[in-house]
């Protein structure tokens, strides 16, 4: 049985002020595990990367990359096609501009 967010390859980053609050990420899917009450919550950010086709716009990765800022409001960036960020543990996402070769340069 499955205990805590990320599955097997995913990144797992602690709250920077809660440690009670774990955030982890795979195959597209993001959540914040709470480790005192066990509670999970699934974002709507997108489907599963073995999901369906009308997320595919988004990219997902098997293992796609984000951070948590370590000053308040601790928002959360989630990179896939588009960087993701996220005041509220990731309930709700506001989309950046698409992530190419241009805009890593």
């Amino acid at each position: 049985m499955r205990s805590g967010p990320g599955f097997e390859t995913g990144p797992i980053i602690p709250h920077p002020t809660n440690a009670d609050i774990v955030f982890g990420s795979c195959k597209g899917q993001f959540s914040p595990h709470e480790h005192e009450t066990g509670e999970e919550q699934h974002t709507g950010w997108g489907e599963s990367l073995y999901g369906t086709v009308a997320y595919a716009h988004l990219r997902f990765q098997r293992v796609s990359p984000f951070e948590v800022s370590p000053f308040p409001p601790h928002a959360i960036y989630y990179g896939v096609a588009y960087v993701h960020k996220t005041l509220d543990k990731g309930q709700r996402g506001r989309r950046s501009r698409p992530i190419s070769r241009r805009t890593l340069l």
